[in-house]
């Protein structure tokens, strides 16, 4: 199989540095990368979003009517958390995505995401076995983009943010080639790759 080239060298090298420190002894790195960068919005992420489109304007409405006639503080408070979240979190998102690398090893997948502080999280191929039905899933779309989920299909996964995976369901968001990178770790799970494909070790 052929290692997919998913996102520019620069980046690679960024992640493949990032993810180094992360391998476990005789733990090989197959693939690194990054999702999307910039501001965007992803089908995968709809629901979330309208969430935070109606709950921004709620916010705003709660906030101005407490600013007339109700308490300052929680008037400030209800404006500010409305402005957020129709605005505010789609920035946040973009610093976040900056900060997050992906990675597939001869063990597992990797995610880690450095801002605005360190969180790492692991699928290995091992609990995959373990649940063959609901390990794992891809999303893919018309140019090539698309997310692989991990973990059980919960209904809770559609409040989770563009890069929250420190639960249940860590997913590889807005990655190019996804499906390239979705047969990988297929390859990986069954032992079928060579060590030409080894990137990088501990």
């Amino acid at each position: 199989m052929q290692l997919p080239n998913t996102i520019p060298t620069s980046a690679t090298k960024d992640s493949v540095a990032v993810m180094r420190s992360e391998l476990d002894r005789g733990e090989f790195l197959l693939w690194a990368g990054q999702p999307r960068q910039g501001l965007f919005l992803s089908p995968d992420d709809a629901f979330a979003t309208v969430w935070n489109l109606v709950f921004g304007a709620i916010g705003i409405f709660i906030g101005l009517q407490a600013l007339i006639s109700g308490p300052l503080f929680f008037g400030i408070l209800f404006v500010a958390g409305g402005l957020y979240a129709l605005a505010g979190s789609f920035f946040v998102e973009s610093r976040v995505r900056a900060d997050t690398h992906y990675a597939v090893t001869t063990d597992g997948v990797i995610f880690v995401t450095l801002w605005p502080w360190k969180r790492l999280n692991f699928v290995t191929y091992r609990s995959m076995a373990a649940n063959p039905n609901d390990s794992m899933r891809l999303r893919e779309h018309a140019d090539g983009r698309g997310t692989i989920e991990f973990g059980p299909k919960s209904w809770k996964t559609l409040f989770q943010s563009n890069q929250d995976n420190a639960g249940t369901n860590p997913a590889m968001k807005s990655i190019a080639n996804v499906s390239d990178v979705y047969a990988l770790i297929q390859a990986a799970q069954h032992h079928d790759v060579r060590p030409s494909q080894y990137l990088a070790s501990r």
